[in-house]
């Protein structure tokens, strides 16, 4: 076995194994990932801290959450927070965008704001099909203010019949949430609650006080 540590070959080798790094900025690879188990909150399950019941009282009650008022904004402020670890690279944000503009009768791509006035302070990104929703990726910008977001995003759903709410990969806070960690054949179970109708989500502001 021959090993090349130093000299012109040992450059050119180090030159040809870290290209792929090297331009990474303007490489991107998008693949296809069914988890093997994900979390699900089913809403005779979904909960959320007590605290976020004093929290909208003392802070959030006018804080307003809306639906899709400013897709692009929501998109560009997640990849920023996360810019070192988030999958929403700007390739991405073009193409969900473009489902977002074009809903069909099976999926949209959605976006979920919470403002302070016009200050966007958390949101997220998700989609719907039939009548679930699915969180992508969520950000927040004021301390609390995504709690008060994923609990009011909860509420609405719950409200206005969702069948359930597709949280993705384990993560220990959605537990908090009420959902519950599911294996395929578990999944395939909700699926079959799916209705024929694809949900969609209102255009008006709703005051965190009216939900929590």
């Amino acid at each position: 076995e021959k090993r090349v540590t130093s000299g012109a070959e040992f450059d050119t080798y180090n030159e040809l194994i870290s290209y792929p790094f090297k331009y990474t900025v303007a490489r991107y690879f998008l693949t296809i990932h069914h988890h093997e188990e994900k979390m699900v909150i089913d809403f005779k399950d979904f909960k959320y801290p007590k605290k976020a019941h004093r929290w909208s009282r003392q802070k959030f009650g006018e804080y307003t959450l809306t639906f899709n008022k400013n897709f692009r904004l929501c998109a560009e402020t997640l990849a920023q927070q996360y810019a070192e670890e988030t999958w929403v690279v700007a390739p991405l944000i073009d193409a969900l965008e473009k489902i977002h503009k074009n809903p069909d009768s099976e999926v949209s791509i959605d976006s979920v704001e919470l403002w302070h006035g016009d200050e966007l302070v958390a949101g997220e990104l998700g989609f719907i099909t039939h009548n679930a929703y699915a969180s992508l990726c969520g950000f927040h910008t004021e301390s609390n203010s995504g709690t008060i977001q994923m609990a009011a995003l909860g509420e609405y759903l719950k409200a206005n019949g969702f069948a359930y709410w597709d949280l993705g990969m384990e993560m220990d806070y959605k537990y908090v949430y009420g959902a519950k960690l599911l294996n395929r054949d578990m999944q395939a179970e909700y699926y079959s609650k799916l209705s024929e109708e694809r949900f969609s989500l209102t255009d008006k502001e709703i005051k965190i006080k009216e939900l929590l």
